[in-house]
């Protein structure tokens, strides 16, 4: 086969160099290509940068609290959340944890609905080296419990409205510290089965920095789980290490050229790479601010941009688009605009 395809090939390239056509194409594309080529530059230099200062997640978050304390970091329904405000959360996390025995290497499964709170306690554990497992906030029954073990997870923190798909598996978790977090302070609902009330017990945490911890983490240290949709079996923990968030991160952040002025919409899972990392990460290593929705609404997709001025939407689809077009009509065509998405899974 190569024996016919080589001589093509150099009669290909030959055609090309004598009819000078390659110079057009080059011509052509050459804005494109210098375009790419200087992202990925910047890609790299990012990279290079944070390996030479053995950065992590955490120690680059630092940077950006230190530089824009009070610019908003996360949108959530009518709640705003500055870079700041995410910084003491997450300390109150990393405190308290530390102060229930906790130690780095130590890993705990987190299943909560989509929320800025849902950052700050993977982020806080991450600043004094303890792992979280991202739980799918579908999963039940074995699939639970297969992906809580699976990355010997000592705790789970969990919220109010999971506490029935716990109670399934109740015998198999009996040995796990549980920590349940109120998803409406208002709401009475009783603790499931010896679970502490973690809300009342940050209030009593301290703020403080924590960066004697916050030193000790390395690039290539493992931070995350998040686990596949187990569509051809049990789910499948990925282990995510500091530098491969932010090479996904910075990936998308540089390709697309997203601006620390950016709004970004992130209405996919938190507990998926899509969401929980490339979009959250915008905020967290570059400094944008990311809109944060429980669950994504085609009908609500540009009444939302519209209400927090988005430039860039973060979706996935799983069905037509057509369907999700209509409602552009609805809303102010000055924002659409300017609107750039990004997908996956797109559909036409």
């Amino acid at each position: 086969m190569w024996l016919y395809l080589i001589p093509s090939l150099i009669i290909f390239f030959a055609v090309q160099v004598y009819t000078k056509s390659w110079l057009y194409v080059l011509w052509r594309t050459s804005n494109r290509d210098v375009k790419a080529a200087v992202r990925f530059i910047k890609i790299n230099y990012y990279l290079i940068k944070w390996q030479i200062r053995n950065m992590t997640v955490p120690k680059v978050f630092k940077t950006i609290v230190d530089q824009r304390p009070h610019k908003v970091a996360f949108y959530f329904e009518d709640d705003v959340w500055t870079f700041q405000r995410v910084d003491e959360y997450s300390n109150r996390i990393a405190n308290y944890f530390l102060g229930e025995g906790y130690q780095r290497g130590d890993s705990i499964a987190l299943l909560l609905e989509s929320k800025p709170e849902y950052i700050c306690i993977w982020l806080g554990l991450a600043k004094v080296g303890i792992q979280t497992a991202l739980i799918n906030t579908n999963q039940t029954k074995n699939p639970l419990f297969h992906s809580i073990s699976a990355a010997n997870s000592q705790a789970i923190i969990f919220g109010s409205n999971f506490v029935d798909v716990l109670k399934e598996i109740q015998p198999k978790i009996d040995n796990l510290r549980k920590y349940q977090f109120h998803e409406q302070e208002s709401l009475n609902i009783p603790l499931f089965d010896n679970a502490k009330d973690l809300r009342i017990r940050l209030k009593e945490s301290s703020a403080a920095p924590v960066t004697e911890h916050l030193e000790k983490g390395n690039l290539k240290d493992p931070f995350l789980y998040i686990y596949t949709s187990g569509t051809t079996g049990l789910p499948k923990a990925a282990v995510i290490t500091n530098v491969r968030f932010m090479v996904m991160t910075i990936g998308l952040n540089s390709m697309v050229n997203v601006q620390d002025k950016d709004c970004i919409y992130d209405s996919l899972p938190l507990y998926h790479t899509a969401g929980g990392i490339v979009g959250t990460g915008q905020a967290l290593l570059c400094g944008a601010t990311v809109v944060i929705r429980k669950k994504f609404s085609a009908s609500n997709f540009w009444t939302d941009c519209v209400k927090y001025q988005c430039t860039v939407s973060y979706i996935t689809f799983s069905f037509d688009f057509g369907y999700f077009s209509v409602h552009m009509r609805l809303a102010d065509s000055s924002i659409y605009r300017r609107n750039m998405p990004i997908s996956s899974s797109f559909e036409q």
